[in-house]
């Protein structure tokens, strides 16, 4: 599968239809030829221009942005991320960081959970859209207890999840 840039800074991926090897020469043996028959340890006569000419079919586009791509646009092969999302593949979680997460995760991903984080993590601009008092609230939360963020709900969600029964009060 490979991946490219696109319009808008999305990144379109696709999977490979054709490879074809595209030269001025009308064949390999054309570049051989030579008087001495018979010797194949011989370099080349001529060096022959070529090119590999790729033909993709476009899965996904992040943006939704369905446009061919311009000349030079550099493509490469698709990153694990890349291709779980054109393939319709649900990433389960990336625990980490949300600052280190990198952004065309972020912006397929439609739940978001958080816990108990620090000021410094909470500066960054990934949390910018969240009330300031939940933020302040990431910083002491306790064991246990996570903010989830879903299209679904108009709010964030507090879970408590319940001590293990070997922990519980007697």
């Amino acid at each position: 599968m490979l991946a490219a840039e696109n319009a808008n800074d999305s990144v379109s991926v696709g999977v490979i239809q054709d490879i074809a090897h595209v030269t001025e020469s009308p064949n390999h043996i054309a570049n051989y030829v030579a008087s001495d028959f018979g010797v194949c340890d011989n370099m080349p006569a001529t060096n022959r221009l070529g090119t590999v000419y790729v033909t993709a079919e476009v899965l996904n586009n992040d943006k939704e942005v369905y446009m061919p791509l311009r000349d030079g646009t550099p493509v490469c092969f698709a990153n694990e991320n890349e291709i779980r999302q054109a393939r319709g593949i649900v990433l389960f979680s990336a625990e980490q960081f949300r600052s280190a997460i990198h952004k065309r995760v972020k912006g397929n991903c439609a739940t978001n959970v958080y816990e108990r984080t620090n000021g410094v993590e909470i500066a960054t601009g990934d949390y910018r859209y969240l009330p300031k008092n939940i933020n302040s609230i990431m910083t002491r939360l306790p064991k246990g207890e996570l903010i989830v963020q879903h299209p679904l709900f108009r709010g964030l969600l507090k879970i408590q999840f319940p001590r293990p029964a070997y922990l519980q009060p007697e």
